[in-house]
């Protein structure tokens, strides 16, 4: 009678198991083909070298890419005569939040091309091209580079790294469904790296971020819940952890590669490279951090260190010889002084945000504009 039970278990397990096999198969067949139908009609597609990629030609409100596919102005792929080129790598902060024309690289180019430019004697124009890929980090920021980037010419590249993903962005690999971003990979597991092969999966995170998406844009410029938003800074603190979890450490490495690759890949075409470092408002707005405190009190306060990724760029940009500003002292000052840089809870910088990192960009790039072996021999004719 026991074995008798033992085998009607062993059947309605092994028929469970069957009909649930079937049941998400027939599900991920029905989501492929939900998806060959509907195309990708988002901001994204899919890309064999970066993951992703912005769609050339896209238009849905203020967003606009171009044919190079970048949220900028068309551009010629050949550099004009006469033009000194600045390609600007970055994630949603190159992308920016705001209309274009507030963003930093457009008000940098506005800058060195306006009368009272210390370069305005000579005949050159000034481009500041925005490559900025949201979701990005410094590896496919350096895929970029390689598919797109160097065939623009540039004098000049600067890459703008946020001190609140990148690294973690760095070590994810991307992918599309429905024209919107999600991970194709997980770096916390390989079951679940596994699963993301999965279009189901990748469903369900692309109805997260909708979820997500919805939210945000519910209370137009007021952001994400106060609730979300503090949850996206648990996320944030994790790259800032004095004990980096295993997924973060190899992330890291993959940052420091890339970084030493591109670095390698601009020298030996003669372009300069420098690199600006974006603080996560949370780094610089002691109020915030207060609020996120309360809000998980069983964080260990000893075990973060807000400094730690700018201490480790600092340490590799000092390697690689590659020129750095970072704004986390600026930044700090300016809010404690009341000034607002940041939109209301979004992460991302307002206008006046961007004005300043413009603004402080014009200073620092300058001394090396000025030493271009290009410039100075037009000076000379």
């Amino acid at each position: 009678m026991m074995w008798f039970c033992m085998k009607l278990v062993i059947k309605k397990t092994a028929l469970t198991f069957v009909l649930v096999v079937v049941t998400i198969a027939l599900l991920e067949a029905g989501v492929r083909v939900y998806e060959r139908l509907a195309g990708q009609g988002g901001l994204f597609v899919p890309d064999s070298k970066c993951g992703a990629l912005l769609k050339p030609g896209f238009k849905s409100g203020a967003i606009s890419i171009n044919s190079f596919g970048f949220r900028d102005r068309p551009r010629m792929r050949k550099k004009p005569q006469g033009t000194y080129r600045i390609l600007v790598l970055g994630d949603s902060f190159v992308f920016g939040a705001v209309d274009v024309k507030d963003n930093f690289p457009s008000l940098l180019e506005s800058s060195l091309n306006q009368n009272s430019s210390p370069w305005s004697k000579n005949p050159w124009k000034f481009e500041v091209i925005p490559a900025g890929v949201p979701g990005f980090g410094t590896s496919q920021e350096l895929a970029l580079l390689e598919k797109t980037g160097l065939n623009l010419s540039p004098d000049m590249v600067l890459l703008c790294f946020y001190a609140g993903n990148d690294i973690y962005d760095s070590g994810r690999e991307l992918g599309v469904f429905n024209g919107h971003l999600v991970s194709a990979n997980s770096q916390k597991s390989r079951f679940l790296s596994a699963a993301r092969k999965m279009h189901l999966v990748r469903l369900a995170e692309y109805l997260y971020r909708y979820r997500l998406s919805l939210e945000k844009n519910h209370g137009l410029k007021d952001g994400f819940s106060i609730e979300t938003f503090l949850d996206i800074q648990k996320t944030i603190l994790e790259s800032f952890k004095k004990d980096q979890p295993r997924y973060l450490k190899k992330a890291w490495q993959k940052t420091a590669r890339s970084f030493r690759r591109m670095a390698g890949l601009l020298e030996a075409k003669g372009i300069r490279f420098l690199t600006c470092i974006i603080p996560a408002e949370i780094q610089v707005d002691h109020s915030l951090l207060i609020r996120f405190f309360k809000r998980f009190p069983g964080t260990k306060r000893d075990g973060i260190d807000l400094t730690l990724v700018q201490k480790r760029l600092a340490v590799l940009f000092k390697e690689l010889q590659v020129p750095f500003v970072d704004f986390s002292d600026e930044f700090r000052q300016r809010i404690e002084r009341g000034e607002v840089l940041y939109l209301k809870r979004n992460t991302h910088l307002n206008e006046h945000g961007c004005g300043v990192v413009a603004k402080r960009l014009y200073g620092f790039l300058g001394p090396f504009i000025e030493k271009s072996k290009d410039l100075q021999s037009e000076h000379t004719r």
